[in-house]
């Protein structure tokens, strides 16, 4: 059986954060889930600190890309991805307990093609600020979710078509625009 949501994980020379990111991903009260981590050409221990990861969890699953950047290893996962829906985690970011629960119960409660949750924006001099809906509601315009990809699940099936376009400045907020159009159902979430 398929998981149902494959969580894809690029990263590059992120030694110092993967742990903390992956820790917080399996550690999700949600369980029925793969995560791909694409080392995009790491010269650091990133992809050996996956590696081992992958050796005490089977639901995760490393991968190697040669390094063409952010796009690329995303697409990549995209392409190896077995999930109903598609998530997304930077390596330097991680969930907060109980996200991945709030994304999919939204999404399965309203057979969604896309959900957004809330997010903390976390600063290099350590303030954060907080984005959060109040409730759950359903969106019509691209322009009421953030561009980036992670803090959402997307039905797999959107990715069928489209990926990633490479070798642009923000490419995430591209393919923003590029999926909505195909997303029938969109709505963002409170309860994270």
């Amino acid at each position: 059986m398929s998981p149902k949501i494959s969580i894809i994980i690029p990263s590059y020379n992120e030694e110092k954060n993967i742990s903390r990111c992956l820790d917080s991903v399996i550690n999700q009260t949600f369980s029925d889930f793969e995560v791909l981590c694409v080392d995009d050409g790491s010269n650091d221990k990133t992809y050996d600190i996956i590696k081992k990861y992958s050796e005490k969890d089977s639901r995760i699953i490393t991968m190697k890309n040669p390094n063409k950047g952010v796009s690329s290893a995303r697409n990549f996962g995209i392409e190896n991805a077995k999930g109903d829906y598609i998530g997304f985690v930077d390596s330097d970011d991680f969930l907060l307990p109980g996200a991945i629960d709030a994304l999919l119960d939204t999404a399965f409660a309203h057979d969604c093609d896309l959900v957004e949750g809330g997010a903390y924006y976390v600063y290099d001099h350590g303030k954060a600020i907080m984005h959060r809906y109040k409730s759950d509601q359903k969106i019509s315009s691209p322009y009421a979710l953030h561009g980036q990809p992670w803090g959402k699940v997307y039905r797999g099936a959107l990715f069928e078509h489209l990926c990633f376009p490479e070798g642009y400045w923000y490419e995430d907020s591209l393919l923003s625009y590029l999926i909505f159009p195909n997303a029938k159902n969109v709505w963002v979430t409170g309860h994270m």
